[in-house]
């Protein structure tokens, strides 16, 4: 694996551990350029359907999840016969490691630890996960002390938590819970009964229960009572100690509540341990203990072979004694009889009472409805009852984790540790609608088609864009996109292209054809053009319509006043000559009558016409 790059991106450095199903890698992401962890699955689970799932509800359960107290996964990809999670890069060690080199914590930093190992879980609670495999092994400790859960395989919705019919369990022996070793109903009280386990071995340096094979330490969880923290470690407070045995309570409805009830009570806790070395008992179970494996479910037959197995060790223990006369009188003898009728009979009654032979057993059913599941499991344990999520359903009346109804109804007598079925709220069932297309259409036309659909107009929002001004070029949701009735719809529209500005140029002085080649340079053109007299010569431009230096949008027009030469100066009037020869014409006209008028005169001088026709007649008189 060392150099492969999978996904295209993340390059294999070197392996850094590795479990019973799957091994993790340290690796490079390339596109990132950051250190990330990687776990493979093993190959010889890839065909494995049980595994397979597990491996996905990893990834599944932890992307669901965000905490700093919990390991972010990043990524999931399958390349060939490779199934991987990438996972947040932790530089660190995990708790178990420093376990071993502490050998106990002191109570401070054992306070400190728990209480972020269970804002954790309170985090996968509240998402409803159960982690089911809480153990040092999957607490990371950085380098500035942060404390990172890690690896949820095999966490689960808390509302199918319940294991039936499968003959196996999946979990870490020295770790697991009594209901998980039975296969029996598991919540988030496991993870807080594991949490406590983790506690102990934090505050002893030890582990509450070893044993030859996991099946004898799981049978231990469920039959026997560990020693005292204080009896292992006499430094161990006594609050510190008190939080530990609740929280391992074997009876789930004794312990924590909840992770917000055991972190009130480790705020209380003050003082501090000592440490101490590691003990032979721990190191030597560390193997064992430290992977997470399929176990068969403790049933009642293991349990009475276990029991058989304790007798026969303790026969065996017991050296043989010569055989002697019994020396008891028949008194005594008559009482050791009575006493064991009396034992039997005890037994019995006990027995017959525990199946409601005498009526006892019995208890009313309280209501649940309206309760969240846990408050409804909370409820029904603490009347002896166990609680069964049959199903979930849309409910206008409860919100959506809240019990809808239940079977049977409040009231009714059920012997003790009878099943309540109960049926969980989606909360309203909600009409979706299609999110139209409505790009390319204008603001108004996309606004009658949001109302047609029984949508909403949401903000608009304009930009610039190549497509036509107010035209929608955006929206969210997205066309073809499941949304509630009457949810909102956002638009962009355009504002068509954007322009950008330019300086208008200094056009004074020059020639209208060289103002048009100057505008048309900077991205304008010449508006309209008018004329007006100037001593200018004609064809100057005298003045235009946008100041020189002004900034404008590219392509606006600027208008142009232009020289049409020196105005012309108007003309004197010139003095007639033909008045004065008119008055010579007067007595010439006198003297034509003397001369019969038949002799022609020049009407600008007066003067007689040689050329004329008249003359000629005239001399010949």
């Amino acid at each position: 694996m060392i150099g492969k790059i999978l996904g295209e991106r993340y390059e294999i450095m070197e392996k850094i551990g590795g479990g019973g199903m799957a091994e993790v890698y340290k690796a490079k992401c390339k596109l990132l350029n950051r250190f990330v962890a990687v776990k493979v699955l093993r190959d010889q689970f890839i065909n494995d359907d049980e595994v397979m799932s597990k491996f996905k509800r990893e990834a599944q359960s932890a992307a669901s999840l965000s905490h700093p107290n919990i390991v972010n996964v990043y990524d999931v990809g399958v390349q060939g016969n490779i199934n991987y999670i990438v996972m947040e890069y932790i530089d660190g060690k995990t708790l178990k490691d420093v376990i071993k080199e502490k050998g106990r914590l002191e109570t401070e930093e054992v306070v400190r630890i728990s209480t972020d190992i269970a804002e954790a879980l309170k985090a996968a609670h509240l998402n409803g996960i159960v982690h089911r495999d809480i153990k040092p092994h999957n607490i990371m400790i950085t380098k500035d002390n942060r404390v990172k859960v890690t690896d949820f395989g095999i966490a689960r919705a808390a509302t199918s938590s319940t294991i039936t019919n499968t003959g196996s369990i999946l979990g870490s022996a020295h770790y697991i819970s009594p209901e998980q070793a039975r296969g029996g109903f598991v919540d988030m009280k496991s993870d807080i009964y594991s949490l406590g386990v983790v506690m102990y071995e934090m505050t002893t340096g030890q582990l509450p229960y070893n044993g030859d094979s996991p099946i004898t330490v799981a049978i231990k969880h469920i039959q026997e009572e560990p020693k005292d923290p204080s009896e292992v470690e006499p430094s161990v407070s006594k609050e510190l100690e008190a939080i530990i045995k609740k929280a391992m309570t074997k009876d789930q409805s004794m312990r924590y509540a909840n992770t917000t009830e055991l972190l009130m009570d480790l705020k209380k806790v003050g003082g501090a341990g000592v440490s101490g070395g590691a003990s032979s008992e721990t190191m030597n179970s560390d193997i064992m203990d430290s992977r997470t494996q399929i176990l068969p479910v403790i049933d009642e037959e293991k349990l009475e072979q276990s029991k058989a197995g304790k007798e026969v060790k303790k026969k065996a223990a017991v050296p043989k004694k010569p055989k002697e006369k019994p020396k008891y009188s028949k008194k005594v003898t008559a009482l050791a009889v009575i006493l064991s009728l009396l034992l039997v009979s005890t037994v019995a009654m006990g027995y017959l009472y525990s199946k409601g032979m005498f009526g006892g057993g019995e208890v009313a059913v309280p209501s649940v409805v309206g309760m969240t599941e846990s408050e409804a499991t909370r409820e029904l344990e603490n009347a002896g009852l166990v609680i069964k999520v049959k199903g979930a359903e849309f409910s206008d009346e409860y919100e959506e984790g809240q019990v809808t109804r239940q079977s049977p109804e409040e009231g009714l007598n059920l012997k003790e540790g009878a099943t309540v079925d109960v049926y969980l709220s989606k909360g309203p069932e909600v009409e979706e609608i299609l999110v139209p297309s409505l790009l390319g259409e204008s603001l108004e036309r996309a606004k009658s088609i949001i109302e047609e659909n029984e949508l909403e107009l949401g903000d608009v929002l304009y930009e610039y864009s190549p497509e036509s001004e107010g035209t929608v070029i955006s929206q969210t949701p997205r066309a073809n996109k499941n949304v509630e009735k009457g949810a909102t719809v956002d638009l962009i529209v355009s504002k068509g292209e954007e322009l950008s500005e330019v300086s208008v140029p200094n056009l004074a002085g020059l020639s209208l054809e060289n103002a048009k080649n100057r505008l048309s340079a900077s991205g304008l053109s010449v508006g309209s053009v008018s004329e007006e007299f100037s001593n200018r010569s004609a064809g100057t431009v005298l003045f235009q319509g946008i100041e020189s230096g002004a900034k404008v949008e590219e392509g606006t027009s600027v208008n142009l006043v232009v020289s049409k030469g020196p105005e012309p100066k108007p003309e004197e009037p010139e003095e007639d000559p033909g008045e004065s020869g008119a008055g010579e014409g007067t007595g010439g006209e006198s003297g034509a009558g003397e001369g019969t008028g038949s002799e022609e005169t020049d009407p600008g001088t007066g003067t007689e016409n040689p050329t004329s026709p008249n003359s000629e007649g005239a001399s010949g008189n």
